[in-house]
Parts: structure tokens; sequence; C-alpha cells
């Protein structure tokens, strides 16, 4: 694949993993179709095992790895990534829509990647019982 490529990451970089015990899943619904040309999901096999970051076992991170594979897939299709597995995105060239949705799932021990609790307002935060809020890590250590 040639081209400009979003960087390989490993979802454990913001946090700090026992790359055996506790693994961040990642799962990618697909609204639309997508291939090469519009951007689709690059993964590297078998860098979970390896308990390196991309940036410490590769040179540029937006370059190709020559293990890598583009998961092309069609609307209504899943992908579920162990978070430690290297993955990134590709550009997409094809001007073409490209939607997913994306999940990810850690143990609550862990920091979110997205802090629920800074985005709920107050009248909202009151609406919601303790296992909901438990849910959004947005309990202030309550539960």
């Amino acid at each position: 694949m040639s081209g400009i490529l979003a960087v390989l990451v490993d979802d454990a970089v913001q946090l700090e993993f026992d790359h055996a015990k506790q693994v961040p899943q990642r799962q990618l619904a697909y609204l639309d179709d997508m291939d090469a040309r519009n951007g689709a999901t690059r993964v590297v096999p078998g860098t979970h095992t390896t308990g390196t970051l991309p940036q410490e076992g590769m040179e540029d991170i937006r370059a190709d790895h020559p293990d890598q594979v583009v998961v092309e897939a069609r609307a209504g299709d899943a992908l579920l990534v162990n978070g430690h597995v290297w993955h990134g995105g590709t550009v997409n060239t094809s001007g073409e829509r490209r939607s997913l949705i994306q999940c990810y799932y850690v143990h609550s021990a862990h920091a979110p990647q997205q802090y629920q609790e800074l985005q709920l307002r107050d009248e909202v935060r009151a609406r919601l019982g303790p296992r909901a809020l438990a849910l959004l890590n947005a309990d202030r250590g309550t539960a």
C-alpha cells in the first residue's frame, strides 16, 4: 500500500497494562463498505505478543509494515481487535464515504479513552442512577 497512512497504534500507549492479563478490545462496526481505496483499517497480526509499541518497533509509524493486513469489510461487518495489536487506518483516496462505529472495552480499573464524566451536564448526571454512572466511569468513586 502506498500513500499517506494513519499512524499505527497500540491502545495501551496511554495506559499501563500488563499485556498478558489486561486486554483492551476495540470493535469496529462498519456502516459502509471499506477497502484500500476508501481508508480501510490496517492491522499487524501478532504484534500484541511483542510487548512493544509501534514507535519502539518501527522507524516511521505512518509507513507500511511488512506484515500488515488491510481489512476489507462490507457494510454490516464487524471487526473485534485485541487493543494491543498494532492498528490504524489508511487514507481515503476515493472521495467516498467511509462510516463506522468504534467501541472500546477496557477493564474499569484503567482510565477510559474518553472521559464521559467531563461530557455529562449536571442535569443529565442528576437523572442517572449509580449503575449508569459507574458504567460511564462517571461515578466519582462512589460505586
